[in-house]
C-alpha cells in the first residue's frame, strides 16, 4: 500500500467515524438534558408538597389550639336569635372547630391535587408515605365530630352519648406541647417520615 492508498482509506475511515461519533455525542447530549428535565420536575414536585405538607401541619396544629380567639366564638345576632343566651358559648366553641376545620379542609385540597400529581409521576409508593399520617388525620376528626356534635346538641340523652364515646377515646383534642401528647409525638414522626421522603427528591438531606 502506497502513500496515497494509505491516506485514502484513512480518509474513508474517518467519514465513517466522525458521523457516528456525532451521532453518540447528540444521544448523549439528549440523554443528559431528559435527565436534566426529570431532574427539575421531581425537585419542583418535591418543594411544592413539601410546602403543602407544612401548610397542612400547620393548619391541624391550629385546630389543636386550646386557645379560641373572640373573632372564631364570635355568633351572629341572627345565630343568637336562633338559641337561648345559654347556649350561646358552647354554640360559639364549635362554631371556632367549625371554621378552623374549613382553614384545614382548604390546605388538605391543596395537597390531594399534588399527591395526584405525584402518584402520576411517582406511583403508589408516592402516596402510601401518607399513610401514618391520614390515620392520625381520621382520629382527630373523628374526635373532633363527636365533640362538635356535643356541643350543639339540645338533646340530654344524645349529649350524654356523645360523652360516652369521647371519654373512650384518648384526648387528643387539644395539643399540650410536653411529654404526655403522644397524637403530637405520633404526628411528629409521620411527618418527619414523609419530610425525609420528599427531600430524596429535592436532591438533598435534613
Amino acid at each position: 500500500m502506497n502513500a496515497s492508498e494509505g491516506i485514502a482509506n484513512f480518509a474513508e475511515i474517518v467519514g465513517i467515524v466522525v458521523p457516528i461519533a456525532g451521532l453518540y455525542l447528540v444521544w448523549l447530549g439528549l440523554s443528559t438534558w431528559r435527565e436534566k428535565n426529570i431532574w427539575e420536575a421531581d425537585n419542583d414536585l418535591a418543594k411544592r408538597l413539601l410546602f403543602a405538607t407544612f401548610r397542612l401541619r400547620d393548619a391541624l396544629n391550629s385546630i389543636r389550639n386550646p386557645f379560641l380567639s373572640f373573632d372564631e366564638t364570635a355568633l351572629s345576632d341572627e345565630e343568637k336569635k336562633k338559641r337561648p343566651e345559654a347556649k350561646w358559648s358552647s354554640y360559639g366553641e364549635s362554631q371556632a372547630y367549625i371554621r378552623r376545620t374549613d382553614h384545614y379542609t382548604a390546605r388538605r385540597s391543596d395537597l390531594e391535587a399534588l399527591l395526584v400529581e405525584a402518584e402520576a409521576h411517582w406511583g403508589l409508593e408516592s402516596r402510601a408515605v401518607w399513610e401514618d399520617y391520614f390515620v392520625l388525620e381520621r382520629e382527630l376528626f373523628r374526635y373532633l365530630h363527636c365533640y362538635v356534635s356535643l356541643l350543639r346538641s339540645d338533646d340530654d340523652g344524645m349529649r350524654e352519648s356523645y360523652r360516652n364515646l369521647l371519654s373512650s377515646k384518648r384526648e387528643i383534642l387539644y395539643k399540650t406541647g410536653d411529654d404526655e401528647d403522644q397524637f403530637d409525638a405520633d404526628l411528629k414522626s409521620a411527618l418527619q417520615k414523609i419530610e425525609a421522603s420528599l427531600r430524596k427528591s429535592l436532591g438533598r438531606k435534613k
